[in-house]
């Protein structure tokens, strides 16, 4: 599940706000879930035959007796009869319209054919089909029934833009506003005109930019960052950071020194940025907890060479020290939003879903280490929004103006962030 609030500000509101606000530098790209980028590729072949449009009625009323209502509905995508001006180029040239023969195509201007989509190859065969409609061969006048066989999309789209796409490649397609596979696109809508609005999350990038900068600098760990920020709901509440944090794998448990790469099983786990932000967050709860009891915090008894939840840059101190950006009473990261220059590790991203984070930004993706994306050439996990998983989070990958020139040495793609 997850708890994604439903805002109080109107969706119009946020449009007119973001309208009139100075612009972010750089834009948000949603993530497609895992079962986005499976619904996007798979086809299935399905029948489609010209009939003439006065016949329509009568020849379903044929089909219902092959076509069980469940095969129907599976397909509701997909418009059931096409005009000839609504067919994808590649079958026009089957249509009577091609073939010049204005009087069967048109009377009075308006089209006399339209193509039906029967049903799946999978429910009736070629042969018992073709015997079907020559049974019934009066309800096609003079048409010849040209049976074809083409590939169509198996599942519904996610987006308009999708359904234009599918209607020019494959059938018209229908696209109902909605999302079975993913969160409902007004959810993200919202989320993005929240992150955009305030004109904060080119800044939140830039402080996860920072602090892996800080980190980097000081031999702690390679250059990866992460921030994160608190959004109250309901007007007036302002967006503030909770906590920054760079990596620290170079702290490692041995005495020798972790290889540079990054990769090397010497550094320390427990120094990914991911998880030592999650950390200071845990770490403060602790502290407001303490301070609601009218009690002194008291001073942590672990090694911080081990869990490097200690700050270790000015940034991450100044963040650190704060107990004034953290509502207090709240459950582990609920509802919070994560700001990473690299897409996370699996270890990292499962500790994003266990740690319950509203909303995860990240900017460079990592093909070889990455878990949150699911598109072909990554990793495919798509460990954000999964259906077996018990919490599902919205995130984005951040694409700034002039981004190619941001990371002066880019992590290495076999590095796990």
């Amino acid at each position: 599940m997850t708890t994604e609030r439903a805002s109080e500000v109107p969706l119009v509101a946020l449009e007119n706000k973001i309208s009139h606000h100075a612009p972010v530098k750089g834009k948000l790209i949603p993530l497609r879930t895992k079962a986005e980028v499976q619904a996007s590729s798979e086809t299935i072949p399905v029948y489609i035959v010209e009939i003439p449009s006065r016949s329509a009625n009568a020849i379903l009323n044929v089909l219902r007796n092959v076509v069980p209502p469940e095969v129907v509905l599976s397909l509701q995508h997909l418009r059931r009869f096409a005009r000839a001006d609504y067919l994808p180029a590649h079958l026009l040239s089957t249509t009577t319209l091609a073939e010049g023969d204005d009087d069967i195509a048109k009377s009075d201007g308006k089209p006399m054919t339209s193509h039906l989509l029967v049903s799946p190859t999978s429910t009736i065969s070629l042969s018992d089909l073709e015997a079907l409609f020559l049974e019934h061969k009066d309800l096609f006048n003079s048409l010849e029934t040209l049976i074809q066989e083409i590939p169509v999309p198996v599942f519904a789209p996610t987006s308009a833009v999708q359904a234009a796409e599918w209607s020019t490649k494959y059938w018209p397609t229908i696209y109902k506003n909605t999302n079975p596979y993913g969160p409902h696109p007004s959810m993200v809508r919202r989320a993005e005109l929240e992150l955009m609005v305030d004109g904060k999350a080119d800044e939140y990038m830039e402080l996860a930019r920072k602090v892996a900068k800080e980190c980097e600098q000081g031999e702690h760990g390679m250059g990866i960052g992460a921030v994160i920020v608190e959004r109250g709901s309901g007007a007036g509440k302002t967006p503030r950071v909770v906590a920054a944090a760079g990596d620290a794998r170079f702290r490692g448990l041995l005495p020798e020194p972790c290889n540079g790469d990054g990769v090397a099983a010497t550094c320390n786990v427990m120094g990914h940025a991911v998880l030592r932000a999650i950390a200071m967050v845990a770490d403060k709860r602790l502290v407001l907890e303490e301070l609601e009891r009218g009690k002194k915090p008291l001073p942590k008894e672990l090694d911080p060479a081990v869990f490097t939840s200690y700050p270790l840059t000015p940034m991450e101190t100044h963040f650190a020290g704060m107990t004034q950006n953290l509502t207090s009473g709240g459950y582990l990261c609920l509802d919070l939003e994560l700001y990473l220059t690299h897409e996370p590790c699996i270890m990292c991203a499962m500790a994003i879903l266990h740690s319950r984070f509203g909303r995860v930004v990240f900017d460079q993706a990592m093909p070889n280490t990455g878990a949150l994306r699911a598109e072909n050439g990554s990793l495919e996990y798509g460990l954000f929004w999964r259906e077996q998983l018990n919490w599902k989070y919205l995130c984005w990958q951040w694409e700034e103006e002039g981004s190619e020139a941001l990371l002066e040495e880019k992590v290495i793609d076999d590095a796990h962030a």
